[in-house]
């Protein structure tokens, strides 16, 4: 599991893709149950904060300002795609920006 990989989270019934965005540190801590991530939506949220990407070959965003999802590793059930170093470093300034950071 890496920092930048798009994996499908099932819930029950529900399933939906998100992008991971915790420090790989923490990823690589197997025994650390809850992760956080940024949801994928098909539909252009029209967001300062959202950073347009590529997964698995369709046209998706990751929207920064509906805020970080806390992840139970479990329920990451396979991994789709990953977003390339520039995408992840642009995640990262539209979170900076969101927080002022």
């Amino acid at each position: 599991m890496r920092r930048g990989e798009v994996w499908r989270y099932e819930v029950q019934t529900h399933n939906w893709l998100t992008g991971l965005v915790s420090a790989q540190s923490v990823l690589d801590q197997e025994a650390r149950r809850v992760l956080y991530g940024v949801r994928v939506s098909t539909d252009n949220p029209i967001d300062v904060l959202a950073v347009e990407v590529t997964i698995d070959g369709r046209t998706c965003w990751l929207n920064m300002g509906d805020g970080l999802e806390k992840l139970r590793r479990g329920c990451l059930t396979e991994r789709i795609d990953a977003l390339d170093a520039a995408t992840m470093e642009t995640v990262g300034m539209r979170f900076r920006a969101a927080m002022d950071l």
